[in-house]
């Protein structure tokens, strides 16, 4: 489980919009009626504790391609956003890779445990146990 809090400069408080997470998958995933691991993973996001208080929503979203964001994206997600990430397993380090789970050379989103996030960026986090 990972916990996410939003990032601020002043202490977390409750806030009554939440935590939007899109969940992007293949459209033809949604066609063959093949679609339950995204719901599932839009229900496990819908449980994460937000610290400070709120509500995390999943928003499982198909598309046709990966590669560019789809319309749904922009009209589901549409807000920069920033949030600091707490794993609550042990682990060793995590790095913010590309699809592939290749570590980038110089992170994008992450900065320690915090992630800053432009409208639609998809980021990729790896978390190596200990």
């Amino acid at each position: 489980m990972v916990m996410v809090s939003r990032a601020t400069s002043s202490p977390p408080q409750r806030t009554e919009e939440p935590l939007r997470v899109g969940v992007l998958y293949y459209r033809a995933h949604e066609a063959s009626g093949n679609a339950d691991f995204a719901d599932a993973l839009a229900d496990a996001i819908d449980a994460v504790q937000i610290e400070g208080g709120g509500i995390a929503v999943g928003l499982p979203i198909f598309s046709s391609s990966l590669r560019a964001a789809p319309d749904e994206l922009y009209e589901a997600l549409g807000t920069r956003a920033a949030a600091r990430i707490t794993p609550t397993f042990d682990h060793a380090s995590v790095a913010e890779t590309d699809l592939l789970e290749r570590p980038l050379p110089e992170p994008v989103a992450l900065d320690g445990d915090r992630l800053r996030l432009r409208p639609f960026q998809i980021v990729t986090l790896r978390f190596e146990r200990r």
